[in-house]
């Protein structure tokens, strides 16, 4: 399957996003979670994941502005993303997101309702909670320390499975020979945001249908989030027994699972 790597020039920013698929097909944004190094850096990963939709949808991964200030919270965030989405000439979008991507992907429903036609929400949260702010606090350390292993291992051990970890604990080693001084820099900025975030009181204003995925052993922002999504947006929700934050990239149906909600429209 073919994957285009490209950059969005603005007169604001710089963005990095992926595109693959049916290129006349109906729009599907992807806007992954926090990372350390860019999913720019895995895209055929990320297409080959996604593979159930090239058919149909033109998918587009949509990444974090290159360029990012010193200060850069969720709101600048979505707002970079939606002016993204608009510079692509897109409309109507389907948006799959997940952990902070999801937060931001609320947003954009949120302040540009018409963009958006219905999306799908995996491991997150509409507000900081006692995991969270714990995670983060030790992913943090690790960052501002310089540990890169430290960091990864520990990213990992609270996003997936023991079994995952295990059978992948390689190539999270490996990755983390990767992670530059610039990466963890990024990190720290973009995920301060996190901290104390909280959009609760606005989820009543999200119009379009969700879905909100969930895991009972989510070590981030356990599955209770998930549920209140559901409940205030009108929406629906799913959660995973035996699986943790990272679900949507264990669970071996949850691809299937999004696909037929987003199919739907």
């Amino acid at each position: 399957m073919a994957v285009t790597v490209e950059t969005i020039a603005s007169a604001d920013f710089q963005m990095r996003y992926c595109r693959f698929g049916n290129s006349s097909g109906l729009p599907v944004v992807i806007i992954p979670g926090l990372s350390v190094i860019s999913i720019m850096e895995f895209a055929a990963s990320v297409a080959a994941q996604y593979r159930l939709f090239a058919e149909k949808y033109d998918v587009y991964v949509i990444n974090r502005r290159t360029d990012v200030p010193d200060v850069y919270t969720i709101e600048d965030m979505a707002r970079d993303t939606a002016e993204a989405v608009k510079i692509l000439g897109l409309r109507d979008i389907r948006i799959i997101a997940a952990s902070q991507g999801a937060v931001i992907a609320m947003l954009i429903a949120i302040s540009e309702p018409d963009l958006v036609n219905r999306m799908v929400l995996a491991s997150t949260s509409s507000h900081a909670n006692e995991k969270s702010c714990a995670a983060l606090d030790t992913w943090r350390e690790y960052a501002k320390s310089g540990d890169r292993q430290g960091l990864m291992l520990s990213f990992a051990e609270k996003i997936y499975t023991k079994e995952y970890v295990e059978n992948y604990k390689d190539a999270f080693t490996m990755m983390a020979g990767l992670i530059r001084d610039e990466d963890l820099e990024r990190f720290l900025i973009m995920s301060a945001d996190l901290l104390d975030f909280d959009i609760s009181d606005r989820l009543g204003e999200i119009r379009c249908p969700v879905f909100a995925i969930g895991a009972e052993e989510d070590l981030v922002f356990g599955k209770e989030p998930s549920l209140e999504i559901a409940e205030k947006t009108g929406g629906e929700s799913y959660i995973y027994q035996g699986y943790g934050h990272g679900v949507y990239d264990e669970a071996p149906d949850c691809v299937e699972k999004v696909f037929e909600f987003i199919d739907r429209a």
